[in-house]
């Protein structure tokens, strides 16, 4: 009796924590893979994990990014579930224009959904709050003022100096 409870108690400590993830976690998962996938430039993997109806407004969304846009962080501040089944990613992106001197915050949020059981497909996105310009927006940020400015003359005047 006592050998085969050496045996089996182990076992079902195993099995215990190899249940299988919660619709929430896959969702996590999938918004995972897009998004890192976006800040290291690999658009193609990226674009898998967006519905096909979807792809031509993700592709203009994202247009500027890692030409105007440079993505510094990408994190995952809330999951919610809704009862459709569908799943709202809030993700706080951090990026800089190139031509800027300032980073910018924004959140943006996520829907996802798996209506077809075959996993998780980013349907929409929008930002939140925070900065504008991320997706290409107008905005009024004197990053934006200073792209617009025309190149000024930097050089001073020389000053010899002899004895």
């Amino acid at each position: 009796m006592a050998s085969s409870l050496r045996v089996i108690v182990p076992l079902l400590l195993t099995t215990a924590a190899c249940t299988a993830p919660t619709r929430a976690q896959r969702a996590q998962e999938a918004g995972y893979e897009l998004n890192m996938g976006l800040r290291f430039s690999r658009t193609a993997a990226a674009l898998e994990k967006v519905a096909r109806k979807e792809r031509a407004a993700f592709l203009e969304r994202h247009r500027r990014w890692h030409s105007d846009i440079k993505i510094d962080d990408i994190e995952l501040v809330g999951t919610s579930m809704r009862p459709d089944g569908d799943a709202i990613l809030l993700l706080s992106v951090t990026w800089h224009r190139v031509n800027g001197l300032s980073s910018h915050t924004t959140v943006v949020g996520q829907r996802w959904s798996d209506k077809d059981r075959r996993g998780f497909q980013l349907f929409g996105e929008e930002r939140v709050q925070g900065d504008a310009g991320l997706f290409g927006e107008a905005d009024a940020t004197p990053d934006a003022a200073t792209a617009a400015a025309p190149p000024r003359d930097v050089q001073f005047k020389t000053i010899v100096i002899r004895e």
